[in-house]
């Protein structure tokens, strides 16, 4: 699914889950929540985004209780794929239906890759 994050960031997401296949409804400045094309709405590098959707992660949250966030959480790792490179992202919440993750502030800003992977699973 490609979205457009206001100027900032763009960021085509993969997901993995176990049994079902996921499904990515939508994409958001964790902060705000904002929809990419409002004010607020944008994700800047180093700040936290929202992917919310359907079989994303574990059926019971989890929630990183110690800073700094790592790049695991309940199964589900992150990473972003931006001109300059890999990155993993910190996961900061993980569910069935959203995860939250740090965006990496070494990536270049503009368009970008998210695979989300949790269990053995990554979508395509």
């Amino acid at each position: 699914m490609r979205v457009q994050l206001a100027s900032v960031l763009s960021i085509a997401i993969s997901v993995a889950a176990h049994a079902q296949q996921p499904r990515i409804d939508a994409v958001r400045n964790a902060a705000s929540l904002a929809f990419p094309n409002l004010p607020n709405g944008g994700i800047a590098l180093g700040s936290i985004v929202s992917i919310k959707g359907v079989n994303l992660g574990p059926a019971e949250a989890v929630t990183q209780e110690s800073m700094p966030p790592k790049s695991g959480l309940g199964g589900v790792t992150a990473k972003l794929t931006a001109a300059n490179g890999a990155f993993d992202m910190p996961v900061t919440h993980a569910s069935l239906e959203e995860i939250r993750a740090v965006i990496p502030s070494a990536a270049e800003t503009g368009n970008a890759q998210i695979e989300i992977t949790y269990g053995e699973r990554t979508a395509p």
